[in-house]
């Protein structure tokens, strides 16, 4: 057996729980998919990775969303991470 098989396995075992529980086959779909609606929403309110963004070269937007993140914590932005002269490519460092 394969360890990538498990999920679905468990996916079913609910799923099959979930239709013993509730017999009507309308409400069964909206319970079991609410969740995946869920998410879906939440792929518009959750903002990208500020990892992916600057390997993607996107510096600007990835420093933006670490300061809203340490605004809302309370704590301070870190200013040595984000100097300029660390995201410049080795050919223009001199």
């Amino acid at each position: 057996m394969h360890f990538f098989q498990i999920p679905f396995a468990l996916g079913e075992l609910v799923f099959g729980l979930e239709a013993y529980l509730i017999r009507d086959w309308v409400p069964l779909q909206i319970v079991a998919y609410a969740p995946l609606l869920i998410f879906l929403v939440l792929y518009f309110f959750v903002p990208e990775s500020p990892r992916w963004l600057i390997a993607m070269g996107r510096v600007d937007e990835a420093e933006a969303i670490i300061r809203k993140g340490a605004a809302e914590n309370g704590k301070k932005f870190p200013e040595e991470l984000f100097k300029k002269q660390d995201h410049e490519p080795e050919s223009v460092r001199t």
